[in-house]
C-alpha cells in the first residue's frame, strides 16, 4: 500500500479513537451501532431524539436538544450545546466531570424532561462569568447555572481544544456574508470619496472594527473593494466580508505546547467565518503599510468564554481587489483575553513608522 495512504488511514483512525475516548463510555456503547453519514446527524436512541456530531461514521459528541436550532447556532451556540451535552449525559445514564460545574439551583433533568417540550426558557448572563437557563411552565420552574470557561465547555485540555479547532477549520465550508445594514447618518466623511462607517475599538483605538464605504454612480454608498484604496479593501474584507477575489493565509500556528507550531493554508474568509459561528467578535488594525506591503493583526475575540485568537499577518496587497492574494500569517489560538494585553509592545519598542506592535 502508498505509504501516504497509510499514513492517513492511521490519522483518521486515530482521530476517530480519540474522538470516541472522548465520550463517556454508556455514550459511547449508545452510539457504536449507529449509522452516522453526516457531520451532524439527527438520530432516535431509546425513542427519544439525540443530535449526534460524527467524524468518519464515529460519534464525537452527543446531545439531547433543548433548544431551537438558531439559538444553539447563534452567539451562545456553544454554551447551550454544553448544556445539551450534559442532559444527553444524564438521560443516557452516563456521568463526566465536565459537567460537574453545571448545577440545578430548582429542579433536576427528570423535572426537565417532563415539561420542556412546551416550557418557556430564558437566558441570561448577568456578570459575563455565568450563564443561568429557566424554564417555567404552568407554575413550574427549572433553573440550572454553571461557569463560563471555553475549556470546560470545549472539553479537554488547552491542546486538545487547538487540535480539533484546526482540524474542523481546514473542514470548514464558508457561505457569502450578509453586508451589515446602516442608516446614512452614522456614516462620516473622511474625504470627498470615502465614509467611514464606525465599528467598536478593542483594547486600542487602531484596532477596530470600521468599514470604509464610497458614494456610487447613482449617489448611494457602496463598500470599498478597490485597489485604490488597499487598505480600506483589507478592512472590508475582515469585517464585511464580500472581497470578490479570494484571500489565502498562510498561517504559522504556535500552539500551546512549547516550541510547537503548525503550517496551514485557510481562507481568510473561512477563518473569520469558523471564529464567529464560535461566538468570536472580528477586530483588525494595521501595524505598518510600506511600498504596498501591509502589516497587520486580527483579533478573534470571544466574550463569553474569555479567548483571543491573534493573528499577525503580512503581505502585499496592492492587487487585493483584482487577483487571489496569498498572506503571511502567525497565529495563537485560545489565548486568555486577560493576557491580549501583555500582546502589545510598549511605546518605547515602537518602530517609529509602526501604530502599535503585537508580540507573536
Amino acid at each position: 500500500m502508498n505509504s501516504k495512504r497509510l499514513t492517513g488511514l492511521c490519522l483518521l483512525s486515530a482521530w476517530a479513537m480519540l474522538a470516541t475516548a472522548q465520550l463517556p463510555s454508556k455514550i459511547a456503547a449508545a452510539t457504536d451501532t449507529l449509522r452516522l453519514p453526516s457531520q451532524v446527524n439527527e438520530v432516535s436512541i431509546g425513542g427519544k431524539p439525540y443530535v449526534v456530531h460524527a467524524r468518519n461514521g464515529k460519534a464525537t459528541k452527543v446531545l439531547r436538544p433543548l433548544f431551537a436550532k438558531e439559538m444553539r447556532e447563534g452567539a451562545d451556540g456553544k454554551m447551550l450545546q454544553y448544556v445539551e451535552e450534559a442532559y444527553a449525559c444524564a438521560t443516557l445514564g452516563a456521568t463526566s466531570h465536565r459537567f460537574d460545574a453545571l448545577t440545578f439551583t430548582h429542579g433536576t433533568w427528570k423535572d426537565l424532561e417532563a415539561m420542556v417540550d412546551s416550557a418557556a426558557c430564558s437566558i441570561s448572563n448577568a456578570d459575563g462569568r455565568t450563564m443561568a437557563i429557566v424554564w417555567t411552565k404552568a407554575g413550574k420552574t427549572v433553573s440550572l447555572q454553571f461557569p463560563i470557561n471555553y475549556q470546560t465547555i470545549e472539553g479537554g485540555s488547552r491542546g486538545d481544544i487547538e487540535k480539533r479547532f484546526i482540524t474542523s477549520l481546514k473542514a470548514f465550508q464558508p457561505t457569502p456574508r450578509k453586508q451589515p445594514a446602516y442608516a446614512q447618518e452614522q456614516l462620516k466623511r473622511l474625504d470627498e470619496n470615502v465614509f467611514l462607517l464606525p465599528g467598536t475599538s478593542y483594547t486600542i483605538k487602531e484596532v477596530n472594527s470600521n468599514a470604509y464605504l464610497m458614494p456610487d454612480s447613482t449617489g448611494k454608498s457602496t463598500f470599498i473593494f478597490s485597489n485604490a484604496y488597499p487598505l480600506f479593501t483589507m478592512a472590508n474584507a475582515v469585517v464585511v466580508g464580500g472581497l470578490p477575489q479570494p484571500i489565502t493565509l498562510h498561517l504559522t500556528i504556535s500552539k500551546h505546547e512549547y516550541g510547537e507550531t503548525e503550517e496551514i493554508d485557510v481562507p481568510l474568509e473561512a477563518l473569520l467565518q469558523y471564529a464567529m459561528q464560535n461566538g468570536c467578535k472580528v477586530y483588525w488594525g494595521v501595524q505598518t503599510y510600506e511600498g504596498n506591503n501591509l502589516s497587520g493583526t486580527l483579533f478573534l475575540y470571544n466574550k463569553q468564554q474569555g479567548y483571543d485568537h491573534v493573528i499577525r499577518l503580512e503581505g502585499d496587497i496592492s492587487r487585493i481587489a483584482h487577483e487571489p492574494l496569498t498572506l503571511q500569517g502567525r497565529a495563537s489560538l485560545f489565548i486568555p483575553t486577560n493576557n491580549v494585553r501583555n500582546l502589545f509592545e510598549k511605546n518605547g519598542k515602537k518602530k517609529p513608522n509602526e501604530k502599535f506592535n503585537v508580540k507573536l
